[in-house]
Parts: structure tokens; C-alpha cells; sequence
């Protein structure tokens, strides 16, 4: 079973595990009008666009979640009620509005002088455009034209410098990292409540098995996730100029960028955690009321 993916900026990784949607640029809007009333946080959301993005992610986790959990090898009984756990874990744990308001808290935590720096950045026309960008909602047809794009690629490659500069976009803000540590922390999850219900040492060697599995695929994982954001995002920013990437990268890079950064990943990463130790407990609980009947 493998987690969805991440559908926020940089995280074009999903198009490795559920057909991750490709994204067109919307008409550039203008930055976001900082309402003094709200936080610093709500401010920093909003400039970033993070809400669709993280509704986006809830979304697509749960898709590829219960593609991993719905194996046509299952017995359909058994498919029904992983499907049914799953639908009870994502409205407990994973809706849009209860991640959101995770992330928003992990901004808030935020140092202020880190906070104002990203929000003047998100609040900029450069970043106001990126946002926009990246907040765009998926569709098939722009799934069509990212396919596309991808195969034009093969006939007329674009300019070494333009690729290295995605590249570099995408190592610094972590795309691989992060993937390693979403589907770590969510599988750990599992095997924890797995580990919990049977007596000590019973199941050791199906788990350190799988243990060890897991982290020889977290690797591949972490390579695949790097090279499919950014073939993504050399459609998603092909308007944007080689000098206004290389702002981003500076950007991201700043302590002001890696702070938003670790608080945006870690505030998704802890609510996929929870969800997966939660769907393992219950899944545990399911199989231990059918073996006493």
C-alpha cells in the first residue's frame, strides 16, 4: 500500500502515484490584499494560495490511498471494508478544512521575522504568480497537455541551464525528502498498530521484512518523486524566466524559505501520521471482532 501524493507547490510527485494531474498557468493574480485584522499566519496562507493546494493534497492522498488499499487480489469483502475504514479515517483526520487549519498553525509557530520575509515574498508579483500557478486546479485536459509537453520534450529538448535550474529548484526545497518521510511516517504508522496487536515477538520477522523493504523503496521513491516534479514543473513555469527562477530558488534557500518549508511539510506529513496510525488501530480492531465470530 502506497500513499498519494502531495499536490502543492514543488510536490508535482503525485504524477508518480495517481496520474498527478498536469497544471496550466491561470492569469496571474494580483497579490494578496494583507487584511491587518487576520494573523500573520492566515495572512501567509492566503498570500501562498495553500488552501486549494492542501484540499488538492487531501484529495489525492486518499485517492492513491485507496488505490493501494482496493487491490483487485482482495476478496471484495474485504476491499468494502478497507474502503469504508478509509472513507471514516479521511473525514476524521484528513479533511481539507482540519489540514488546513494545521498548516495555518504550523505557520503560526513560525519565527516572526521568518513569517514577514515569506509573506512579503508570496505577497510579491512574482510570488502572487507562482501561487497562482500552482494553485491551479487539476483537469484532463491539462493532463492531456502536460502529457504533451512531456513528449514534445523527447523531439526538441530544452536548454541544459533550464533544466538545471528546475533541478535545483526542486533539491532545495526537498521534494525527494519529503516524499521519503510522507510514506515512512505513513506505513510506520501501520505497522505500529500491527506490531500492537499481536503478543511480543509474535509477528518480528514480517515486520522487520517489511521494515527493511520499505527503506530500500523509499529511496527509489525519493528519485522518482525528484525527476517527476520537475519535469511538472518545467510545464508549470515555462512562462517564467530563467531570472525570476532563479529568485524563487533564492527564496527558497533564505531561512525565511526553509522555515515555511519545514512547517508546510511537517504540518502535512504529521496529519498523514496520525491518519495512517489511526486506519491501522481500526483496521487491527476490525480483524480482531471478526476472529471472535
Amino acid at each position: 500500500m502506497r500513499p498519494g501524493p502531495p499536490r502543492l507547490p514543488w510536490l508535482v510527485a503525485a504524477a508518480l502515484w495517481v496520474a498527478f494531474p498536469a497544471q496550466l498557468p491561470a492569469q496571474v493574480a494580483s497579490p494578496a490584499t494583507a487584511d491587518a485584522s487576520r494573523s500573520p499566519a492566515a495572512r501567509l496562507l492566503a498570500a501562498a494560495r495553500l488552501e486549494p493546494q492542501v484540499a488538492q493534497f487531501a484529495r489525492n492522498f486518499g485517492r492513491g490511498w485507496s488505490g493501494g488499499l482496493n487491490n483487485p487480489a482482495l476478496p471484495p469483502a474485504i476491499r468494502a471494508r478497507n474502503d469504508r475504514l478509509l472513507n471514516e479515517i479521511m473525514a476524521e483526520h484528513l479533511t481539507a478544512a482540519r489540514l488546513t487549519s494545521e498548516v495555518e498553525a504550523a505557520l503560526g509557530k513560525m519565527a516572526p521575522a521568518d513569517a514577514a520575509a515569506a509573506l512579503e515574498w508570496w505577497s510579491s508579483p512574482l510570488g502572487a504568480r507562482i501561487a497562482t500557478i500552482d494553485a491551479t486546479p487539476e483537469s484532463p485536459e491539462l493532463q492531456v497537455a502536460m502529457a504533451r509537453f512531456v513528449g514534445d520534450l523527447q523531439v526538441k529538448p530544452l536548454p541544459p541551464e533550464r533544466v538545471q535550474r528546475m533541478t535545483d529548484l526542486v533539491a532545495t526545497v526537498g521534494v525527494g525528502s519529503f516524499m521519503r518521510d510522507l510514506t515512512r511516517r505513513t506505513l510506520e504508522g501501520l505497522l505500529a498498530a500491527v506490531r500492537a496487536s499481536v503478543p511480543a515477538g509474535a509477528a518480528a520477522p514480517q515486520v522487520e521484512q517489511l521494515e527493511s523493504q520499505l527503506a530500500g523503496a523509499l529511496d527509489v521513491l525519493a528519485v522518482r518523486a525528484e525527476q517527476a516534479v520537475r519535469l511538472q514543473l518545467l510545464y508549470q513555469y515555462r512562462d517564467i524566466g530563467d531570472a525570476e527562477l532563479d529568485r524563487y530558488v533564492e527564496f527558497a534557500r533564505s531561512p525565511a524559505g526553509r522555515a515555511y518549508t519545514t512547517a508546510l511539510y511537517g504540518a502535512l506529513t504529521e496529519g498523514v501520521t496520525r491518519a495512517a496510525q489511526a486506519f491501522g488501530a481500526r483496521l487491527v480492531a476490525k480483524d480482531e471482532d471478526a476472529s471472535r465470530t
